[in-house]
């Protein structure tokens, strides 16, 4: 199983679980909670003690909840795991839990669980959702090993998940292209007008007689040299990683260029640096500047791709 990179936006949407009513003020005044999320006791237990080794991490529920049944508990229902997230990833950083469900033990046995990108569990088939876990029968080692694994991503591991956003974004331009020219091909095919060109062609030499043909003739060369220009195109891109210490804003830069993006040539040993916003160059400014107003995987020309709502690709040097 691939594991599954859930951004913090992702996390951010309704989950549409019927078990949790909005409005219903008993089923929310649940004892035990994390963050506000009714869990069982264990996991609420779990979450307080890896709080206490992880101070500031946050607890959130898990868009896998939309599949995976919740427990039971006296017609109630409560999570039995929970995602947890660090202040300024865009990304959790894994999930933790307590119950029989991971199929790990014996049927009537619980075990805690910690799931990150980190664990390649070997006892496990790679396509397994518990290739990603470990388990401990214990709290105490539960918590050694969600410290052991739960850790941030690094700038090069975000640049890397986020460069499909930022190389189908780039090359809608060439698609876009390719899209037109194949209709305006299509076209003439359909119309029999290419045949009556290569007639005139072979009967009097080189002259165009017909105006669709000549205006799609037109069409097609300049499509062509923009999907060209596209495949030839080399510019200088950096992922960039916002984040805000006291009243500063920082950059964490990753420079590459968008033909090392497209092939992941490189990307987890570029270096990475740090800047001041107001450090940066002007076009980069400029160009984050625009990007802080887009949507996310919105590609603007010649500017970049917001990836997250504090992560960037820029196609320019910091």
């Amino acid at each position: 199983m691939s594991y599954s990179h859930v951004s913090v936006e992702d996390l951010n949407k309704p989950l549409t679980i019927d078990a949790l009513p909005e409005n219903d003020k008993e089923f929310w005044a649940w004892d035990y909670t994390l963050d506000g999320l009714p869990v069982t006791g264990h996991v609420q237990m779990f979450g307080q003690a890896l709080r206490k080794k992880m101070p500031g991490i946050k607890f959130h529920a898990s868009p896998e909840q939309n599949r995976v049944a919740l427990l039971n508990i006296n017609n109630r229902k409560v999570f039995t795991d929970v995602s947890v997230l660090m202040e300024g990833s865009p990304y959790r950083i894994g999930r933790i839990g307590h119950g029989r469900s991971f199929g790990v033990r014996k049927a009537d046995e619980a075990s805690f669980m910690v799931e990150s990108r980190k664990i390649n569990n070997e006892k496990y088939a790679s396509w397994r959702d518990q290739y990603h876990r470990v388990f401990a029968t214990k709290q105490e080692t539960a918590v050694k090993q969600a410290t052991k694994y739960l850790l941030p991503y690094t700038i090069p591991e975000m640049a890397e998940i986020s460069s499909l956003t930022y190389r189908n974004s780039e090359s809608k331009e060439f698609h876009d292209a390719r899209t037109k020219l194949s209709t305006t091909l299509s076209s003439l095919a359909r119309e029999s007008t290419l045949l009556a060109e290569m007639r005139m062609m072979r009967d009097h030499g080189l002259k165009f007689v017909s105006p669709t043909f000549n205006a799609a003739m037109d069409e097609a060369l300049s499509l062509t040299e923009a999907m060209d220009a596209e495949i030839s195109r080399v510019v200088d891109v950096t992922y960039v990683m916002v984040r805000t210490v006291g009243h500063e804003q920082w950059c964490d830069c990753m420079p590459t260029d968008n033909k090392a993006v497209r092939t992941h040539d490189a990307l987890t040993q570029a270096p990475v640096s740090s800047h001041l916003f107001g450090n940066l160059s002007e076009d980069m400014q400029g160009k984050l500047a625009v990007l802080a107003t887009t949507e996310t995987g919105l590609y603007v020309k010649d500017v970049g791709v917001r990836v997250a709502s504090n992560a960037f690709w820029v196609e320019a040097k910091p």
